[in-house]
């Protein structure tokens, strides 16, 4: 039986660090909301706002 074991002499702990990695993040842009359901959202903030008056 024969077992051979080998390493490298020049291993480095990490890989050299990439000057040009950007660590910003752009969000994508919404897509706007259609007069439909900026009513349904004004409906529902109008019976919130009613809700809290009668308290």
């Amino acid at each position: 039986m024969v077992l051979v074991l080998s390493g490298c002499d020049d291993v480095d702990d990490m890989p050299p660090r990439l000057a040009d990695i950007s660590t910003t993040f752009i969000m994508p842009a919404l897509p706007r909301l259609t007069n439909a359901e900026r009513a349904v959202i004004q409906e529902r903030r109008d019976a919130y706002n009613e809700a809290l008056e009668e308290n």
